[in-house]
């Protein structure tokens, strides 16, 4: 067994672990596998750029993410995950350039994204939390200074 074959077993029993979780609705315990899912795929595309394998594990990791997302009515979450998909995939392209496996799985993140935002919509990106800029509530305390919630 190759080290790719190895890495890609071990993958392929974090997934299933997670679809078994996601088909028993353990919404948290899904999400930790796919997550992993995802971190083990993200590390068979960086050491075997070139195998179609690693394409299909990272696009089905983060389809899968999106899939749970989506069941729980996490939409903006479901669509962030379909829009990474959708990049990673179109990067990996473009790093590697035209290639049949490489080509299909853009054609089926670009679909799968256009699936969901018919359905859906689209939703604004998502970005770091932004301070507070008006902090008066009113009664002239504000939790940004005081550290203490702002009762009324």
């Amino acid at each position: 067994m190759t080290q790719l074959d190895a890495a890609y077993t071990k993958w392929r029993k974090v997934i299933a672990a997670g679809n078994d979780n996601f088909e028993l609705r353990h919404t948290l315990i899904t999400l930790v596998y796919y997550f992993r899912a995802i971190d083990l795929a993200v590390l068979l595309v960086k050491q075997w750029p070139l195998s179609q394998r690693a394409i299909h594990a990272l696009l089905v990791s983060y389809h899968n993410l999106a899939e749970l997302y989506e069941r729980e009515k996490c939409m903006r979450q479901a669509w962030q995950v379909l829009v990474t998909a959708k990049q990673q995939m179109m990067a990996a392209f473009c790093k590697q350039g035209e290639r049949a496996g490489l080509n299909l799985a853009c054609q089926q993140a670009r679909k799968r994204l256009s699936q969901f935002e018919n359905a859906h919509g689209r939703f604004a990106p998502f970005s770091p939390p932004q301070k507070e800029l008006n902090t008066y509530t009113g009664n002239g305390l504000t939790a940004l200074h005081s550290q203490q919630p702002v009762r009324r």
